[in-house]
């Protein structure tokens, strides 16, 4: 034989032995109770290889041989753990680790996982982000696929959870709440998130039935942490929509640092839309917490935020196509005028955490948020509305000119102090929090909107529809005082018993009004071999009026509107189980919220228009699954089921479903990889959302009989790992002082369905009206590259 073929021969002998020479880590993962972890991430920094430990705690890590490994172990709400090893060939080397609760993260409350299991809610791992398929918010679109949650719009991160509205949402980052823009009419002129994903180190997110430390909101809370680092993090992408970077350090003087700065352009996607013409989306945003650790005991953290989203668009022609086989209708128009919008939102906050003891902590910050809005929107549309025969011949149903002239101006300013306590007794029984705020608000709101619709008839004669024209400017100042005291109390040694009560007090300046919320959860943990805990939670709920409540449908301002207000009521199963060594958990919840004082509204695209007055009584019920779990070894992902009923009571109008009247909502978030090899990985986010009742936003609710059609969405993105196990042994690697560089290729909307996100309401000469879809964005690719040093 030649001897090419014995060298051959050779190399592939001599590759088999080189990569059959790795070795294993595993061992058994437990809290300071020895209570096994479930869901620990294990991450070998220099081979960047990744387990999650599964029911019983346990893991097992196969790893190249190197003269010396790092293992960090992490898991939410506790300290992470880092373990330098030397590895042989073929050796299996057990590691046990014991991991402790962060208690020394000064005037916090840490959510740890195994308290979400009792208190209900989720929490969200933050490795999940990366390689997530989102058009927009990485944070928010794995929130939209859990039970509950409501989005028919991919370009919004906005969500509606369990029958609530886009305003009923509250948001924290770093325990500071973030007031999010009034003024946005679709999704295309929203832009960035205002979270930064790779800054957030937890995510915790609950559908109802939350902590009094929790605000006044009526649906659901998203907390996020920004957490400093104890070691130089470095991340970085770049796509088709934008790029970013995100760094974290600490230095030797225990001064720390997360910054991180993005841009983004929706304008790849906006091009897919029937309105065509010259899109210039712009976002971007910088984000940074600062802090200094004076000893153990004592620091002082700054946090600010400045995002701002620019968008311009020049319409020019507009094609739409819907109908059935047998009846298509076509809607062109030509377009002219421009639309230029501004958002931009600032906030800064100071905060000094202290830690008195082991026992007792606290938290006083101080702050000022503002957030500016402007629009303006000049459109002249002539269209044509026709059915379309066998022969491709139109027949005209309506001929006419719609005409929007708009300048919109909106600000709020928000100056806030507040502290927090926390209080553990000796005996570990009782855990106490209590908080004070005070929220001076500034609105300054100025509206000068024309709208004008003219038909012409099969005689040439012109008709006028509809002509509005309203202007008006206001100012109005407001204080919020708040506060809340609540206890976690174990009533038993074996600490199956967990209850959490407690209390919020609200005084709202402008509306002279006083609240009382008293809230309650409660869970029980039977002492069964399987691992099931029984939850209830209960609790009044509510939602002062923030400024857009108090304007009806055609701009007119009533200062005698209250604070909406709900009961909620909610009972729920969480077992943790294992499939063939793997783990898996099933939760399941039944709610019911009685709502009274009620603001009722129409939807507008995603902007909330109300009635201007407490004119509702409603109620809404449903129940909520979801199946979470290893599908595949090292993979969690999870399936979502979700179904609701929710119906209002309009004074002088009657009863009809909430826009908000969504059925049937089912979700998922898969993860896979090639059998293998964990370097190739495949991402899934599939949503299905029933059809929502809609109508023309004229202040009648019993006229929004129309139906959306179903929402259904598959985003699917693939990545590769460039620094894989191969690659790291190349000698001169260009990669070899990166952690990780993932190169992905996602596809948004896979099988290209038009979805609808609103209707353009056209009349005909003879007073018919004919919804012509809005929809949403098709089949996009995408290409991104993310790097982690």
């Amino acid at each position: 034989m030649s001897r090419k073929f014995w060298l051959g021969l050779c190399l592939v002998v001599l590759q088999t032995i080189v990569f059959a020479q790795d070795a294993e880590v595993f061992g058994k993962i437990t809290d300071e109770n020895k209570s096994p972890l479930i869901g620990v991430i294990i991450t070998a920094i220099n081979s960047n290889v990744q387990a999650i430990s599964n029911a019983k705690g346990q893991y097992s890590i196969q790893l190249p041989i190197r003269d010396n490994e790092q293992i960090r172990f992490q898991y939410s709400g506790y300290q992470s753990e880092l373990y330098s090893i030397q590895l042989q060939a073929n050796e299996r080397k057990r590691l046990n680790v014991q991991l402790a609760v962060l208690e020394n993260e000064l005037g916090e409350a840490v959510v740890t996982a195994s308290e979400v299991r009792e208190k209900g809610g989720y929490q969200l791992a933050i490795e999940e982000l990366k390689s997530l398929p989102a058009v927009s918010g990485g944070v928010e679109t794995l929130i939209k696929t859990l039970p509950g949650v409501q989005s028919n719009n991919e370009l919004s991160s906005q969500f509606a959870v369990r029958g609530g509205n886009y305003d009923e949402n509250v948001l924290y980052i770093n325990g500071i709440e973030i007031i999010r823009p009034q003024l946005i009419r679709s999704g295309q002129q929203e832009g960035l998130s205002i979270i930064n994903s790779d800054l957030a180190d937890d995510i915790y997110f609950s559908a109802g039935g939350f902590e009094a430390q929790y605000g006044d909101k009526l649906s659901s809370v998203l907390d996020i942490q920004y957490r400093p680092s104890d070691k130089r993090i470095g991340k970085a992408y770049v796509g088709f929509m934008g790029a970013g970077l995100a760094l974290k350090n600490q230095t030797p003087n225990n001064f720390y640092y997360s910054v991180g700065g993005r841009y983004q352009t929706n304008q790849y996607l906006l091009n897919t839309l029937d309105e065509g013409g010259e899109y210039n989306p712009q976002s971007a945003d910088v984000q940074a917490l600062i802090g200094k650790k004076f000893n153990e005991n004592n620091q002082l953290e700054l946090l600010a935020i400045y995002n701002s989203t620019e968008y311009n668009f020049e319409p020019a022609t507009r094609t739409t196509t819907f109908g059935s086989i047998n009846n298509i209708v076509t809607f062109n128009a030509a377009l002219r005028g421009q639309e230029v919008d501004d958002f931009a939102t600032s906030m800064v906050s100071l905060s000094y955490k202290n830690q008195a003891d082991n026992n007792i902590s606290t938290q006083y910050n101080i702050g000022f948020q503002q957030n500016n809005e402007s629009e303006n929107i000049d459109f002249i549309s002539r269209y044509l509305l026709g059915e379309m025969d066998d022969t491709g011949e139109i027949d005209t149903l309506a001929n006419g000119q719609q005409t929007d002239i708009i300048k919109n101006d909106f600000t709020v300013n928000r100056f806030f102090a507040q502290h927090r306590g926390f209080y553990e007794t000796a005996n570990k029984r009782h855990f106490l929090g209590w908080g004070a705020d005070v929220q001076h608000f500034q609105f300054k709101d100025e509206v000068d909107e024309f709208n004008q619709l003219l038909t012409v008839d099969e005689n040439d004669v012109v008709n006028l529809v509809f002509e509005e024209a309203f202007a008006d400017k206001n100012e109005v100042d407001n204080t919020i005082l708040s506060g809340f005291l609540q206890d976690t109390w174990l009533p038993t040694k074996s600490e199956n018993v967990s209850i959490t009560a407690g209390a919020r007090l609200t005084s709202v300046q402008f509306t002279d009004e006083f609240l009382i919320s008293p809230r309650l959860q409660a869970s029980f943990r039977p002492d069964w071999e399987s691992d099931v805990v029984f939850k209830f939670a209960s609790g009044l709920y509510q939602q002062y009026p923030f400024y857009r409540e108090f304007k009806n449908n055609a701009g007119a301002f009533n200062e005698n509107v209250n604070s909406q207000k709900s009961l909620h009521a909610i009972a729920g199963a969480d077992i943790n189980f294992t499939m063939g060594n793997l783990p898996f958990n099933i939760l399941a919840e039944a709610y019911y919220k009685d709502y009274w004082d009620v603001v009722p509204y129409e939807y507008d695209g995603l902007r909330i228009r109300y009635l201007g007055d407490n004119l509702a009584t409603a109620y809404a019920t449903g129940l909520d699954f979801r199946l979470y779990g290893e599908f595949v070894e090292d993979a969690p992902s999870w399936l979502s089921l979700s179904f609701l009923k929710t119906e209002e009571e309009i004074e002088g109008q009657g009863k009809i479903a909430r826009p908000t009247d969504q059925r049937v909502n089912a979700s998922a978030y898969w993860q896979d990889y090639f059998p293998g090899n964990k370097n190739f990985r495949v991402n899934m986010v599939a949503i299905y959302g029933g059809a929502l009742q809609t109508g023309i936003a004229d202040g009648n609710r019993l006229n929004d009989d129309f139906k959306i059609p179903s929402y259904k969405r598959l985003d699917v993105g693939f990545s590769a790992n460039l620094k894989g196990k191969k690659a790291a042994r190349l000698p001169y690697s260009p990669f070899e002082k990166l952690n990780s560089i993932w190169l992905s290729a996602e596809v948004f909307n896979l099988f290209n369905i038009d979805n609808t996100s609103s209707y353009q309401w056209v009349y005909t000469p003879g007073d018919t009206v004919y919804a012509v879809p809005n929809y949403l964005t098709s089949r996009r690719l995408n290409a991104k590259l993310y790097i982690e040093f």
